[in-house]
């Protein structure tokens, strides 16, 4: 790790200074359309989860869940926009501001609220916004464009974004005060664009990050010292940056998903190896006590016993019209929840691994959806916001 002196020739730090830099609201006008949903398929004896739509109109090309907080939406738009809806009136804008600085079109960002502030990051710059006003806190300018999605750390006070060439950096909530840095000597020439993110577990306060090399490294979530160290299997070593899983922390061990997509579990404390399957995965989700959820690439979903092992069920997707490419599963309340690019949404019972509602939204998903007090908030491209109830 280098001292923080040097890492200041990549970074700076502009304050707003107090000044409210939201833009004004005449210029967006939100719309909202809604109409009952019907399922095309729900099984006995199984309540209906969602029976009405709303589709919130007027935001330009919307890709990112949304947060919601203080009874606001906020929503990241494809422009760079950042805009605060109430969560009652649609219609109703409570701020916005332009966080791309003139950029045609987003390359890569991510939205995440803590320790009362949002965290928003376009590209190469990651902001600290006011949910309140709109107002920017700080502002910090990264050396390339984010990878994946921002991680909270250390119970929300502080917050790791890694970008495409691979280095690591942990900011502080409150005014983004730079904590620490990571980056690995002779990575940082892979440059690639992708959904890598780093895992964190908040139990043994570590930070796993998955290089697209296949190296995947420790580090202390407090001083960044590393850990330990392993490296992937490769089949090709001549082909870079085919790890695209991020790593998936779950108890006392880590999922990993090499180039092949083969699934490995390491152990958190040491890197040691435990477990593999050869499955082909291009997903995985990991919850305590109840389960591995596996997205193969030939089109399955598996369940495997998150202590033993053991394969618990696997059910065909490939089967299911108007699907197309799965998004990351979402688990709510003992089903699990998938959503298909070209809209279609399942609710699959996580422990018998059964289909049990099926629905058809329009609109093109690229992400999994939200949930928050019983909504789910699904961005559709250039359709809008989709929020279900």
């Amino acid at each position: 790790m280098r001292l923080l002196a040097v890492v200041s020739v990549f970074l700076c730090l502009l304050h707003s200074g107090g000044a409210a830099l939201a833009g004004s609201v005449k210029q967006l006008a939100v719309s909202e359309r809604t109409w009952g949903l019907s399922t095309s398929f729900i099984a006995p004896e199984v309540d209906q989860t969602f029976s009405r739509v709303r589709n919130l109109v007027g935001i330009h090309d919307v890709v990112l869940p949304p947060v919601v907080v203080d009874n606001r939406i906020v929503v990241l738009d494809g422009r760079g926009r950042l805009v605060a809806l109430s969560e009652e009136d649609a219609g109703g804008i409570a701020w916005n501001v332009d966080l791309a600085e003139g950029t045609g079109s987003v390359y890569s960002g991510s939205i995440v609220y803590s320790d009362g502030t949002l965290l928003c990051a376009i590209d190469n710059l990651l902001y600290g916004i006011d949910p309140k006003d709109g107002r920017i806190k700080w502002k910090r300018v990264l050396r390339n464009p984010l990878s994946g999605d921002l991680v909270t750390l250390n119970d929300g006070k502080a917050v790791a974004a890694l970008v495409i060439d691979n280095c690591l950096y942990v900011f502080n909530v409150a005014d983004g005060g730079l904590l620490w840095h990571h980056e690995e000597i002779g990575a940082s020439d892979i440059r690639v664009k992708g959904p890598l993110s780093v895992a964190y577990s908040h139990k043994k306060h570590v930070i796993v990050m998955l290089l697209p090399d296949g190296k995947v490294l420790c580090l202390d979530a407090d001083s960044g010292d590393k850990v330990w160290e392993i490296g992937l299997g490769k089949k090709d070593l001549g082909v870079v940056g085919r790890s695209v899983v991020s790593p998936v922390i779950v108890a006392r061990e880590v999922l990993l998903v090499n180039d092949s997509g083969a699934l490995e579990s390491v152990e958190l404390s040491s890197g040691k190896k435990l477990w593999s399957a050869d499955i082909e995965v291009y997903d995985v989700l990991g919850v305590e006590k109840t389960g591995i959820f596996v997205l193969t690439r030939d089109g399955k979903l598996m369940a495997f016993d998150p202590e033993s092992k053991t394969q618990l069920w696997i059910l065909d997707l490939d089967g299911i019209k108007g699907g197309g490419r799965w998004n990351s599963p979402v688990l709510v309340g003992g089903r699990l929840w998938l959503l298909g690019r070209n809209g279609r949404l399942l609710g699959v019972n996580a422990l018998s691994g059964s289909l049990e509602e099926s629905y058809k939204i329009p609109g093109a998903f690229t992400r999994p959806f939200m949930l928050s007090k019983g909504m789910a908030y699904a961005s559709a491209g250039k359709q809008g916001l989709m929020v279900l109830s």
